[in-house]
């Protein structure tokens, strides 16, 4: 493999690492977003329940 494709390849593996990255710091994001809203449905349940609703 010459250096000009050793290049290509790292430039190529560096741009699908950057691509991965913001993938997972988008997922990380929703993850909390969800456990937030099921916290909130879970509370609502609990006092629900504690009421007698």
């Amino acid at each position: 493999m010459s250096g000009e494709q050793l290049k290509s390849l790292f430039k190529f593996a560096q741009g699908a690492a950057h691509v991965w990255d913001v993938h997972e710091i988008g997922l990380a994001r929703q993850e909390r977003s969800l456990q937030e809203k099921l916290e909130q449905c879970r509370q609502t349940h609990d006092n629900q329940n504690q009421a007698g609703i």
